[in-house]
């Protein structure tokens, strides 16, 4: 707003009022608004996007606020990260997360991940039919992987489901659904669709 070389010496009084206050506007105002000839190390606020700034005598470039000071001291996203102590979630959008690491010990971070039901029990996780009736499903990796490993000295898989005959606690089929295993039912009775091999020794199998 106003010309910081004036006033000068020859400023008559009319003029020597209107440039006083002119500075005094921007000085109360942290310069809002454009100045001429502001003198080096002057501070202005920009207002979008609001920072401070320094005139250098020929540009003007940002301050970074300390902490002690209620900044962060750094003037970028990727600097403040570490210091926030933050992971790479924390700048990840919800529809791409990628988990590289840690535990899942909150059941709203699981319901947020794959978007379904989940009740945290004591030590462990109980998942739900995922939402709209949709089931959970584990995609394998390569050919030969393990989509599932489970180890330990303790017990393995249990499933509790179906009820009846009507109803398939377990089901196993190939990978294009061609050709299936067995079922067992939810009376425990076991289906064998394809076949039933009898082991007759050791790693030898008669054929059905």
């Amino acid at each position: 707003m106003a010309n910081w070389a004036n006033p000068t010496i020859t400023s008559d009084y009319v003029t020597f009022v209107n440039e006083v206050k002119g500075r005094d506007i921007d000085a109360i105002t942290l310069m809002a608004n454009a100045v001429t000839n502001a003198p080096s190390s002057a501070i202005r606020l920009l207002r979008s996007p609001i920072m401070f700034q320094e005139w250098s005598g020929s540009i003007w470039y940002n301050l970074v606020l300390s902490p002690q000071g209620g900044g962060t001291g750094v003037s970028s996203i990727a600097a403040l990260t570490p210091l926030l102590g933050l992971g790479s979630m924390a700048f990840q959008n919800a529809n791409t997360v990628n988990i590289t690491g840690g535990n899942l010990s909150n059941v709203n971070v699981v319901n947020l991940a794959i978007g379904g039901n989940a009740s945290y029990q004591g030590t462990g996780f109980i998942f739900y039919s995922y939402q709209d009736n949709t089931p959970l499903i584990v995609q394998g990796g390569a050919a030969g992987s393990w989509a599932v490993s489970v180890s330990g000295p303790g017990n393995g898989i249990i499933i509790g489901q179906g009820s009846n005959k009507n109803d398939n606690a377990i089901m196993v089929r190939n990978q294009a659904a061609t050709i299936y295993g067995f079922y067992v039912r939810g009376d425990m009775g076991v289906i064998c669709p394809t076949g039933l091999c009898i082991p007759v020794g050791a790693n030898k199998f008669v054929a059905p």
